[in-house]
């Protein structure tokens, strides 16, 4: 979807530009972290505000027309479950990456 390649798109830049940082040697790996770590947690805050307003107006549009809002709930469940998923594989790569 459009949102989620937003999104991917800003993670894939906030990746290559930590490790740009990294590689400069000009930061501590320790403030490298606190760094994006935040800027991160950020993104996803943002993310998962979209991610419930368009779950809740899903929801809203299903019972509108007689159909089982409980649609909605999965397409959450999905969106949680991915972005649990990708945060565990950019972690390891950010390990793997300070290594």
């Amino acid at each position: 979807t459009s949102l989620q390649n937003d999104y991917e798109g800003a993670l894939n830049s906030m990746t290559k530009e930590g490790y740009k940082e990294y590689k400069s040697g000009n930061v501590s790996k320790g403030k490298l972290i606190s760094k994006y770590m935040t800027q991160g947690k950020n993104l996803e805050k943002e993310s998962d505000a979209k991610v419930n307003a368009l779950v809740k107006e899903m929801e809203e549009e299903l019972k509108a027309n007689n159909i089982d809002p409980s649609l909605a709930k999965e397409v959450k469940d999905y969106y949680y479950s991915y972005k649990e998923t990708r945060r565990g594989e950019l972690m390891a790569k950010a390990l793997e990456a300070m290594d």
